[in-house]
């Protein structure tokens, strides 16, 4: 299963007598979310340019086969 920024902003946790403190776990879970959001923006840009550099090298051999 894939975890999505929005599955981490939406996790809820169990509130128990002496837990972590509800406000450092929200905090974390933005900053986990924001990092998954940049990751992934990131990954998409590569995957791009990676194609653009493909088709640029493949037209490239080609030429260089007519050459």
């Amino acid at each position: 299963m894939e975890t999505t920024p929005n599955d981490l902003r939406q996790q809820q946790f169990e509130i128990k007598f002496r837990g972590y403190n509800p406000d450092d776990v929200e905090v974390f879970r933005d900053l986990a979310a924001a990092a998954l959001e940049e990751s992934r923006a990131e990954v998409l840009k590569m995957t791009e340019e990676n194609k653009h550099l493909k088709e640029r090298l493949s037209h490239l051999l080609a030429l260089e086969d007519t050459l």
